[in-house]
């Protein structure tokens, strides 16, 4: 499967260390495009994106579009911040455990102190709702736009139009 983002994605709308570990970050990223963004699309249409990312940058990098109902001109910021904004709700939650032959173990030095994990579940949840408002602004795209493959696929019961976080279930 081609990744949608990069670290320079989440970058855009977070801070990451600069010697982050990619190939950790990369799975996340992988996880939020894989389990994330195809909760919120139906599977035609993920595919078609994941597929043919090329075909459809002004959905995927955001764009600028009229409102067909106001007239006015609106603005929505794309799938990669949607992807780079779960990816980091995820690497947030679980970034700092390291699997180890004894068991996950979580990373520390004497220089810092980690979060505790009720402010990592916080944040997780609070950077996913984040990642959820951006999709809002991709999904009034989309139906004022009748973006191709959209209308089809994407009005039946396979999006999840609302999420209750602390447990990740659809309402």
């Amino acid at each position: 499967m081609k990744l949608l983002i990069n670290k320079t994605h989440i970058s855009k709308y977070r801070q990451l260390a600069q010697r982050l570990d990619n190939t950790r970050l990369k799975q996340f990223m992988l996880d939020a495009q894989y389990i994330d963004l195809q909760k919120i699309l139906c599977p035609d249409f993920y595919y078609e994106i994941t597929e043919n990312p090329d075909l459809h940058l002004d959905l995927l990098d955001g764009s600028t579009y009229t409102d067909h109902v106001s007239g006015l001109i609106r603005r929505h910021e794309g799938l990669r911040a949607v992807v780079a904004l779960f990816s980091y709700a995820r690497y947030i939650r679980w970034g700092s455990n390291v699997s180890t032959a004894y068991d996950l173990v979580q990373k520390t030095n004497e220089y810092s102190q980690p979060i505790n994990g009720r402010e990592k579940q916080i944040s997780y949840v609070e950077n996913r709702k984040i990642a959820m408002s951006y999709f809002d602004r991709v999904r009034d795209f989309l139906n004022d736009t009748n973006y191709p493959g959209w209308d089809a696929c994407c009005k039946k019961d396979y999006l999840m139009t609302e999420w209750k976080l602390n447990t990740i279930e659809k309402r």
